[in-house]
């Protein structure tokens, strides 16, 4: 039973003492270590294990139908379109399309822009290219330029 971040209430055969698991990994490495006291659990966690480093907007991943997304904000559109895509609204839901921008050359790498979702709607008898979006950064503000200059697409933002 999970007590806190990274710390496991556990049931070991002694019937003794209540234990609590560290579990977690450093530098690649997986740490795995039983306490019988939760505060020194608790020190050695602290310690030992990184704390979870905070996105640069606070955006919060999240899980789900096994699919990590960046944002709470983007698992809320993608069940919306999944509920859409059952009643026949739309069709051929992608989620992470990408698209080069800009082509490989000396000057440089590719530069792609990957839309969170590319599908059909039917109503409008359309293919819709949608980002979900906490903070327009200028950088997305110019691929989403280049997108409607180079291939003609807006891109919706939800």
């Amino acid at each position: 039973m999970k007590v806190s971040e990274n710390i496991y209430k556990v049931d070991k055969e002694d019937g003794y003492y209540t234990y609590y698991k560290v579990k977690g990994s450093r530098n690649g490495t997986n740490i795995e270590k039983y306490f019988t006291n939760l505060e020194q659990a608790i020190a050695y966690r602290d310690l030992v294990l990184p704390p979870k480093k905070k996105t640069k907007y606070h955006a919060i991943k999240t899980e789900v139908d096994g699919i990590t997304f960046d944002s709470k904000k983007e698992a809320k559109r993608y069940q919306e379109l999944k509920r859409f895509e059952q009643l026949g609204l739309i069709k051929d839901l992608e989620l992470q399309v990408p698209y080069v921008l800009i082509e490989k050359s000396e000057y440089g790498r590719e530069i792609k822009y990957k839309a969170d979702f590319v599908y059909f709607d039917r109503k409008n008898n359309a293919k819709i290219v949608e980002d979900v979006k906490g903070v327009k950064t200028p950088v997305y503000k110019l691929k989403k330029r280049i997108m409607a200059e180079k291939y003609g697409i807006e891109i919706q933002e939800v």
